[in-house]
C-alpha cells in the first residue's frame, strides 16, 4: 500500500466489525485555523475523488439511471 503511485489492498472481514461504525477525521488533517485541509488530507482524498461522473438531465433534473423497463410489463 502505498500513496504515491496510490495502491491498496483489499480484504474481507465481518460485517459487524465495521457496520454502525465511523472514522473521524485526523486534526491534523485541518488546519491551525480550522477553516481548510491540509495537502496530507488531499493526498488521501484525491485518488477517492478522483474524476467526475457525466449526468444526464431529463426537463432540467439528473436522470441518474433508466428504469423505465420496470414499468413496461406492469400489471393492472
Amino acid at each position: 500500500e502505498s500513496n504515491n503511485p496510490y495502491s491498496l489492498k483489499t480484504s474481507t472481514i465481518p460485517v459487524e466489525k465495521v457496520a454502525n461504525q465511523e472514522k473521524k477525521v485526523p486534526r491534523n488533517w485541518i488546519n491551525d485555523l480550522g477553516n481548510h485541509v491540509t495537502s496530507d488530507m488531499i493526498d488521501y482524498l484525491k485518488p477517492l475523488i478522483l474524476g467526475e461522473v457525466n449526468i444526464t438531465y431529463s426537463e432540467g433534473l439528473p436522470k441518474y439511471c433508466d428504469i423505465s423497463h420496470l414499468y413496461t410489463n406492469r400489471v393492472k
